[in-house]
């Protein structure tokens, strides 16, 4: 399923160039090359430059369901598909153990799956519309670390 999504995002050209992180042949390099080369760039045309790094916090568990679903339907994805990521999302419940104790299982109403192979994809697709935010500056991505 991952492969399929992999395709059609990239056939479709929908995600952020920007955006090194979960991508083939995008890495923590690209990131780093693509900030070096923007503030050179800007160095020798002696413009000042200011970078500004921001993480997300609990980013994987802030992808809202019902948002992210409505991104996929506006990237033109099929209504079975959305119905498919609706499904490997929904009913999801988690608890804590401590010690030899559980607490009771809550009911997930966002987020993605952490160590899945979807996971990371899904919140490429729900934060791929920040990009459209800085319009006057440069905007790169590797995971949830934003660098403006």
């Amino acid at each position: 399923m991952a492969d399929q999504i992999n395709q059609y995002l990239s056939d479709k050209n929908i995600l952020n160039p920007m955006q090194s992180g979960f991508r083939k042949g995008h890495s923590c390099n690209t990131a780093m090359l693509k900030i070096l080369d923007d503030i050179r760039s800007s160095f020798d045309i002696n413009m000042i430059t200011l970078l500004c790094l921001l993480d997300f916090s609990k980013a994987f568990d802030s992808v809202d369901h019902v948002i992210l679903c409505n991104k996929l339907k506006a990237y033109g994805f099929s209504d079975s598909v959305v119905r498919l990521i609706w499904s490997y999302l929904s009913n999801r419940r988690q608890r804590v153990k401590v010690d030899s104790g559980y607490s009771n299982y809550t009911q997930l109403t966002s987020g993605v799956p952490q160590g899945s192979i979807l996971g990371p994809l899904l919140f490429a697709i729900f934060i791929n519309d920040l990009f459209d935010v800085c319009k006057f500056s440069e905007v790169h991505a590797y995971a949830d670390d934003f660098q403006i």
